[in-house]
């Protein structure tokens, strides 16, 4: 998953952040520690932008990849 990539978001994602859409695009990758391990993914989706966490790549399914 990469900066742009079109994802479909897993079915508990209105009742885990409040996301009704069921697609997305991820907007930035923000890094938490200075170590580049753990970081976040922030998409935008119902119009908001929303910080999804780092655990989002076995949860979604990526429809469109960016180039």
């Amino acid at each position: 998953m990469k900066v742009g990539d079109l994802i479909r978001l897993p079915v508990g994602a209105e009742e885990w952040w409040g996301v009704k859409s069921k697609i997305a695009m991820i907007v930035e990758k923000q890094y938490i520690s200075v170590s580049k391990i753990n970081y976040t993914w922030v998409v935008l989706a119902d119009g908001r932008i929303i910080p999804l966490g780092g655990q989002l790549e076995s949860m979604v399914k990526v429809i469109n990849e960016s180039r």
